[in-house]
């Protein structure tokens, strides 16, 4: 079972866990996945000791998984950021459109807004530097209106 604690996440940084998303191991996750779906929603990240550190997943609706997100929280796992699913960026509202340098280590296919209100909005993406060229290390996001939630580039 998760950490009894509150629901909820921590402060208002990107890289929060709720205190009920820390696991002793794998099958304790898939438990309170399989028992508590309220909790689960696009971008929820987990903790599962392994020894003496975590390792940590976040929740991806596309493939109903967990996906492995210590690249994430931990750096890099391997000069690209090899085995990386996905990275995300906690949007403040204040911007429609930035550069975004991400470890994927690869061109970005797509790039979703998750909203506090649990909305899912598409943002358009172009796998440019911020001199125009190609890259495939940043990527330039835009949408319509200023983005506030979760930017996730997969």
């Amino acid at each position: 079972m998760g950490y009894n604690g509150s629901y909820g996440g921590g402060g208002s940084g990107g890289g929060s866990i709720a205190k009920d998303m820390y696991f002793a191991d794998i099958t304790a996750r898939d438990i309170s996945t399989t028992n508590n779906p309220d909790r689960i929603k696009q971008g929820i990240v987990c903790a599962v000791t392994n020894g003496t550190e975590y390792d940590y997943y976040q929740w991806d609706n596309i493939g109903s998984q967990w996906r492995e997100a210590n690249g994430i929280y931990q750096g890099k796992t391997g000069e690209k950021g090899d085995g990386v699913d996905f990275f995300t960026v906690a949007m403040d509202g204040l911007s429609s459109d930035l550069f975004v340098n991400h470890n994927l280590g690869r061109p970005v296919a797509v790039a979703k807004l998750y909203t506090p209100d649990g909305k899912i909005s598409d943002v358009y993406v172009e796998n440019l530097d911020e001199s125009g060229q190609g890259s495939t290390n940043t990527a330039w996001v835009s949408s319509s209106i200023p983005m506030l939630g979760t930017l996730t580039l997969i």
